[in-house]
């Protein structure tokens, strides 16, 4: 089993993606999870602007996807530079996971 990200929030291997919160812990099989996707927070005027007046909590990023026919919130953080590690990360494991194309003989010049 491969390691391609860890920390105290989330762990991503080969097989699972696991998110750790402190009321929770959530395990999902890679080979299962479709269509994952990035949510950013709403930016824009009013939210910066509300950001800076009343110091208002970052909005988070999220990291969603299918998972047996449902949607489902895999990760949230409002650490860019943390989302942006363990999103590359599942990413990661979902393309070593795909089974190999089959080679028709044709061979790329």
């Amino acid at each position: 089993m491969r390691i391609y990200y860890r920390s105290y929030d989330a762990v991503v291997t080969s097989d699972y993606f696991i998110s750790r919160s402190p009321a929770t812990t959530r395990a999902f099989l890679v080979q299962d999870l479709r269509d994952a996707c990035i949510i950013q927070p709403r930016s824009g005027l009013a939210a910066a602007c509300a950001t800076l007046f009343l110091r208002a909590e970052p909005q988070p990023w999220l990291l969603e996807a299918t998972y047996h026919g449902d949607q489902v919130t895999l990760y949230e953080s409002t650490d860019a530079r943390v989302f942006s590690q363990v999103s590359r990360a599942l990413r990661r494991a979902m393309e070593d996971g795909r089974p190999p194309r089959a080679s028709n003989g044709l061979s790329a010049a």
